[in-house]
Order: C-alpha cells, then structure tokens, then sequence
C-alpha cells in the first residue's frame, strides 16, 4: 500500500513542475498583449490630437482668408493698399501652409513608425500562437504521460492487492486467486 501514495506525490510532483511554468508563460503572455493593446490606444488618442492640432491650423487659415477677404472689401479705395493685403494673406498662408505641410508629414511619420511597430507586434503575436500551439502539445503529451502512469499505478495496486490475498489465502489453505 506504500506504492500508491508515492506515485501520487510523484505525479503531482511532475505536474507542478511541468504544469506551472507552462502557466507562468502563458500569464505573462497575456500581460504583455494586454500592454500592447494599451500602447495602441495611446497611439490612436496621439493621433486624434493631432488630427485636431491639423483642424485648428486649417479653421485658422479660413480665419486668416476670410478677413482678408473682408479687408479687401472694405478698403477698395486704394488699390496699392489692397495689393499690399493680398501680398500679406498670402505670404500668411504660404506659411500656414508651410505649418500645415509639416504636420502632415509628421502625421504621416507617425502613421509610419505606427505601421512598423503594429508590423512587429503581429510577427510577435504569430509567435505567441506558435508557443501557445507547442505548449498545448506539450500539455497533450504531459497529460498523456500521467494517464499512463496512472493507470501502470492502477495496475501496479491490483498486482499487489492479489499478490496479498494470495498470501493471505495460502496461508488460510484456499485456493489462489487468479
């Protein structure tokens, strides 16, 4: 009878050492893809803010052509005067669109450097399911291990209980037990 509960200490022995780093890992994993998903969604909130800061300098460029429109209106009498205003809204578009071209084309860096690391992140995550696929094997194959030697266990306990009542049999003068 002291086979069977050093068996079970075995076993739960081999499945502590086995089952829990293989836990570890998969918790970690689900930490880390739960960091990237934090990590995107702060990418996108830069994005809208940007998107905004992009909004604000076109509203104030319509500000900017819109007073000048309302300028040129108002001082027809002297046309050198309104040349001079044309000359100055559209040096002071120019630069707004100088502004607006270089938040563009930071946005779209942004946008680049995003793409690249949303490129990584799924190379990391084809990974993550190939270790997932390799550690459900390995679960498969450990479960399958402990099953067997359960039942060899098993076996191993009615082995020895007849062999008992055999000896116990003979030495009571019955027949064996088969």
């Amino acid at each position: 009878m002291t086979g069977l509960p050093t068996t079970l200490i075995e076993l739960a022995g081999y499945g502590l050492f086995i089952v829990a780093p293989i836990v570890g890992g998969l918790i970690k994993i689900r930490m880390d893809l739960k960091a990237d998903r934090d990590h995107a969604k702060a990418t996108r909130q830069e994005i809208a803010a940007t998107r905004k800061e992009v909004s604000a300098a076109v509203g104030k460029i319509n500000e900017v052509h819109e007073q000048t429109v309302n300028d040129h209106q108002a001082s027809k009498t002297n046309l050198r005067d309104d040349l001079d205003t044309a000359r100055d809204a559209a040096s002071a578009t120019h630069d707004g669109l100088s502004e607006i071209r270089e938040i563009a084309r930071d946005i779209q860096e942004r946008q680049m450097a995003q793409g690249r690391e949303i490129g990584g992140m799924r190379a990391d995550m084809s990974g993550v399911r190939a270790d997932m696929t390799g550690l459900r094997s390995d679960l498969t194959g450990v479960s399958k291990e402990l099953h067997d030697e359960r039942q060899r266990s098993i076996e191993t306990d009615a082995s020895l209980w007849r062999a008992i009542n055999n000896q116990l049999g003979q030495q009571r003068g019955d027949s064996p037990a088969g």
